[in-house]
């Protein structure tokens, strides 16, 4: 089926200031969305001599694309925009005087990505080698037909077998130069505290907790921008002064905690600040007006309305009327296009937490080595907190093995300092080890356990890749996070830490 081309004019509300920017910005947004998009004037991003025509006359966007309406709800959700209106005569747009082609040429045509204005030359050189990679992807899936046409022809069957592995070799090779470490972000997070809470007549200090790990460029640009966007948010809105910070009993300056983990092919950014609280019950009100909850308001738990409340376009139009909370409608927006998904509670310790999970196609981090009996795994080493040698007098049975409550019903191992852990590969557990020398310690957010080791054969940083679906049903007892290739070539399965002692204590988590 074939889409009509269409064109919106976006005007943008007074006193907007980088309108250039901004119109940009509004590309950058649909461009996901749409088989091919275009602008007019074509040089927003790079000429600044654009804005007086975009005061006077708005941003004509021409696009085409199988969900039109959300193309236009999103534009119409963007910062600054006023209005979005269709355009149904193209001779009737005011001509750009500083362009002086004609006005076809003004236009940017281009339906696989967006205009050169836009992209750096990073960007460049990876659409190019993703595009060349396409184009291998279409001659590998040729040369296996013309194989399978011709079962005889064991030298061309060699050939598309090879040719497939040196398929997946470079589609790995392009996702890894794509990859860049979280904390190259952190400096710029922390000039961008300073010189916030400078402005607002606040203290506050921010403090980042990251593991090594490296993810794809874009997520990245992601992860940056929405904790930009949160730590201006908690500076302005919720963060109170140093007067009122003491009178509360609070100490003047604030802080700001950023942590990132992983959790399979998932990143979870948590990013959370001890001022004002976030009004859930607020919330939740405003999602019943809207008719968004199936069941009463009060069986929905904080993070249940925190998950509704960073849905897209929930928070539109919401400011004025509700305050605080309700300031982040642009950062549920981007997590939208992201593909991820995020809430927003008040935590146990009295601080407001905004969780945010984002998926990515690749992960690296540093792994320790592992053998439990005959499997050899490999563990994320951030979340070992240590190791101890084995003793088999600290292995403790279920009390009462009756008892239905998972906890109370699981072996145990008391560590040298006392405390208990619930064993991870006590009896009849698929990563059963059969002859422990090593103890390691396992912690998250859900708790801590014990794993008994055989075997640790050291660290290596890998590249954590999604367990084909082929494999899955044949590990789906170990709560895996997917596999990674080794040095030597050999390949290992990496072990959800967070979902096997939440399975512990039979529990389930938010992913």
């Amino acid at each position: 089926m074939r889409y009509p081309e269409l064109i919106a004019q976006v005007t943008f509300k007074p006193n907007c200031d980088l309108e250039n920017t901004r119109a940009s910005l509004i590309i950058r947004r649909i461009a996901r969305l749409c088989e091919r998009v275009s602008c007019y004037p074509n040089n927003v991003g790079g000429d600044t001599g654009t804005i007086s025509y975009l005061r006077d006359h708005g941003l004509y966007v021409r696009f085409c694309s199988t969900q039109p309406e959300q193309v236009l709800l999103t534009i119409r959700s963007s910062f600054y925009v006023e209005t979005c209106t269709l355009v149904h005569d193209a001779d009737d747009i005011p001509v750009y005087e500083a362009l002086l082609s004609t006005a076809d040429e003004h236009w940017t045509h281009d339906a696989t990505r967006p205009s050169p204005a836009f992209q750096s030359g990073d960007d460049k050189r990876n659409s190019e080698l993703v595009r060349q990679l396409l184009h291998f992807d279409d001659v590998r899936r040729r040369l296996r037909a013309c194989a399978l046409r011709h079962p005889e022809d064991r030298e061309l069957d060699d050939v598309a077998f090879l040719q497939e592995k040196t398929a997946d070799e470079l589609r790995t090779l392009v996702a890894r130069s794509r990859m860049q470490p979280f904390k190259s972000i952190t400096a710029s997070l922390q000039s961008l505290t300073t010189s916030y809470a400078t402005r607002f007549n606040v203290e506050a200090e921010l403090k980042v907790t990251a593991t090594d790990l490296e993810v794809d460029q874009s997520v990245l640009g992601s992860l940056e921008e929405i904790i930009k966007r949160l730590i201006r948010v908690y500076i302005r809105e919720s963060i109170e002064s140093p007067e009122e910070r003491r009178a509360a009993g609070k100490p003047a300056r604030a802080t700001i905690h950023v942590s990132v983990e992983t959790d399979g092919a998932t990143v979870i950014c948590r990013c959370e600040h001890d001022g004002r609280a976030y009004q859930a019950q607020v919330a939740g009100k405003l999602a019943q007006e809207r008719g968004l909850l199936t069941r009463d308001l009060s069986t929905y738990s904080e993070s249940d309305i925190g998950r509704i409340v960073l849905m897209p376009h929930f928070l539109a139009d919401s400011e004025d009327r509700f305050g605080t909370a309700f300031k982040m409608k642009e950062i549920s927006s981007i997590l939208h296009q992201s593909g991820g998904h995020g809430s927003i509670r008040n935590t146990e310790h009295g601080t407001v937490e905004v969780s945010l999970f984002l998926p990515v196609p690749f992960i690296a981090l540093d792994v320790a080595l592992l053998r439990c009996g005959t499997n050899e795994i490999a563990i994320p080493a951030f979340r070992i907190e240590r190791f101890e040698r084995f003793c088999a007098e600290h292995v403790h049975a279920p009390q009462d093995s009756t008892s239905k409550t998972p906890k109370e019903n699981s072996f145990s191992y008391q560590s040298e300092n006392g405390t208990s852990y619930p064993l991870i590969n006590a009896e009849n557990s698929p990563l059963g080890a059969a002859r422990p020398r090593l103890v390691g310690f396992l912690s998250c957010r859900e708790g801590h356990a014990a794993l008994l080791i055989d075997e640790a054969d050291g660290y290596e940083h890998v590249v954590v890749h999604p367990l084909p679906r082929t494999l899955e049903r044949e590990v789906t007892g170990v709560n895996s996070m997917g596999f990674a290739l080794l040095a030597d070539g050999s390949p290992r399965l990496v072990l959800n830490v967070v979902l096997m002692i939440a399975a512990l204590k039979g529990g389930v988590v938010d992913a």
